[in-house]
């Protein structure tokens, strides 16, 4: 069975599976989606400070 099918299914036959899977997925990935944003803006600005604003678009 595809991973995919399997975690339907898993999700299917288990309604607690499936609140934790929707949890995960609403609260973590969420959240790293934000992480990594904060964490891009970040590296920009510290790119920013060491590089010539016009190589900044080749060094990011």
């Amino acid at each position: 069975m595809h991973p995919f099918l399997f975690i339907d299914f898993a999700m299917w036959i288990n309604p607690k599976f499936k609140y934790e899977v929707i949890k995960f997925v609403y609260d973590r990935l969420i959240q790293y989606r934000n992480d990594a944003g904060d964490a891009y803006k970040e590296m920009a600005k510290a790119i920013a400070k060491i590089v010539d604003k016009s190589f900044m678009q080749t060094a990011m």
